[in-house]
Formats: structure tokens, sequence, C-alpha cells
């Protein structure tokens, strides 16, 4: 992950300054890989406040299925095809997303997702950091 990482957040927790720049530093790049990524995509990943229901990992296909909720995103279901899993970092189910991005990397997406969940009486961050060739979503 670039931008939106566990350091980051961590350094950044409580500082609408250090947040917003690394907003705008995300939506910066965005705007230099717009041609390469369809809008659609972009959009998919908009998945603030989804709450981790299922992840399953299969041959040819990574399946990430949310409850949706308590957000703002409609996307239920988010499929990597033809992936190659860069990092889990103790991902577990009712972890809630925080933020996404996206780049091209090896002529592939490469998406990175930061999780928090609530254990053993303290918050946890979780970084996925996933590569696919196609990223399919459902509503």
């Amino acid at each position: 992950m670039r931008f939106f990482t566990k350091e980051w957040y961590t350094d950044a927790y409580g500082s609408m300054e250090k947040t917003q720049s690394a907003i705008n530093s995300y939506l910066n790049y965005c705007n230099t890989i717009q041609s390469i990524i369809p809008q659609s995509i972009f959009k998919a990943l908009d998945l603030h406040d989804n709450v981790l229901q299922l992840l399953q990992f299969y041959k040819k296909e990574c399946i990430m299925v949310f409850d949706t909720s308590k957000a703002l995103s409609t996307v239920k279901e988010l499929i990597f095809e033809n992936y190659t899993l860069l990092s889990a970092d103790g991902l577990n189910t009712g972890a809630w997303c925080l933020y996404s991005e996206i780049s091209v990397q090896k002529n592939a997406y490469e998406v990175g997702l930061l999780f928090q969940s609530f254990e053993e009486d303290h918050d946890v961050l979780h970084e996925f950091l996933i590569r696919a060739q196609n990223i399919k979503y459902k509503q």
C-alpha cells in the first residue's frame, strides 16, 4: 500500500490536516491513472464502513463479501480474478473497511484495503493487498 497504510493511519489519527493531505495526494494520483482504470472500478472500491463478512480464496478468484447495512457503499461483493495475494495481515471477518486504494502494477490492478477490527479490548489495523488481472463487483 502506498497511501493509506497502518503507519499513516496511526500517525494521522485525529488530524484532519494529515488525513486530508493523504486523501488529496491519492486523488491527484487517481487523476494520473484514470485513463487506465475504469471509473466503475474506482467507484466500486469506495468501501468505507463496509464490514467484511466473508473472504474466500479459490484457484483463480478471491471473493470478498460485505455487509453494507451501515455504509454508503452498495457494493456487496468484490471478485478478484487471476489474483496474487500480496498481504492479508491477519484479516478476519467482522473487520470494517477504512480506506481503499488502487494502482496498476505489472500489467494488473493492485488494490490495497485498510481494515480495522476490535480484538481483545483494542483496535487492530489490517492491510489487505492483492494484485488481479480483473476486478468484478456485485451490488
